[in-house]
């Protein structure tokens, strides 16, 4: 899932330019355990693909869960916010996926 640990002993996901996002605990339901929100710069190497003044610039956001299920077992949940054309509301998905989940023994 990402999740790495620093000199300082910080847990994170390392995004744009390395830096570390720290993780913060996550519980949701009967899952529970850390997430990070790194985010990320990308570039748009083809100009056709602009419109009018756009920036090739964009940033993107991802969200990284790993949790504990009520059976010991580890769930790893990941959303990438996307590009400004084709972009995922991941604050609204991530829960929604979370309480889906069904844990069967």
């Amino acid at each position: 899932m990402g999740f790495e640990k620093d000199e300082q002993g910080r847990v994170g996901v390392p995004g744009f330019r390395s830096v570390l996002d720290e993780a913060e605990p996550f519980e949701i339901g009967a899952l529970s355990g850390v997430q990070a929100t790194p985010f990320y710069r990308g570039y748009i190497r083809d100009e056709s693909l602009l419109r009018g003044d756009e920036s090739r610039v964009y940033r993107t956001t991802e969200v990284h869960i790993v949790a504990k299920t009520p059976a010991g077992r580890w769930v790893g949940i990941e959303c990438d916010s996307g590009t400004p054309d084709n972009s995922v509301h991941c604050e609204s998905v991530v829960p929604r996926v979370a309480r889906s989940l069904r844990f069967v023994k």
